[in-house]
């Protein structure tokens, strides 16, 4: 994998050198340099690594569990300050079930990267 750097920034990604050589004055790269690390793209930036990607998706999944997630469980919360009620019993259920389904939809939008190995996983696939 080929990158082209602007300063200490990966401007673009690819697998071959003479592409980017094609655009480097165009694009503007200070330098072009190859890695055997895997590269991914996490929001708007790319990452070099499994440990950077990891850190980069991490960041992102915490502000999604605070942006999507913490107001279900505030709401849940707060139910389960009223008087129990087989009506308000039901809602809290619906809101639990719908706040694991929020869970699992974050970590399929921002999955962690599998390591390369028939036995090491990071993040949430377990291990064989």
């Amino acid at each position: 994998m080929f990158l082209g750097m602007q300063g200490d920034y990966i401007a673009s990604i690819s697998e071959s050198r003479e592409e980017l050589e094609a655009v480097k004055d165009i694009a503007n790269f200070s330098s072009i340099e190859e890695t055997d690390e895997i590269v991914q793209m996490v929001g708007n930036e790319y990452f070099i690594g499994i440990e950077n990607i990891t850190n980069a998706l991490k960041e992102l999944r915490a502000e999604a569990y605070q942006q999507e997630v913490d107001p279900i469980t505030c709401h849940i919360q707060r139910l389960e300050d009223e008087e129990q009620t087989p009506e308000i019993e039901q809602e809290i259920a619906d809101l639990k079930t719908e706040r694991s389904d929020k869970v699992e939809e974050i970590k399929e939008r921002y999955p962690y990267p599998v390591e390369e190995s028939d036995d090491t996983n990071i993040g949430d696939t377990e291990v064989a």
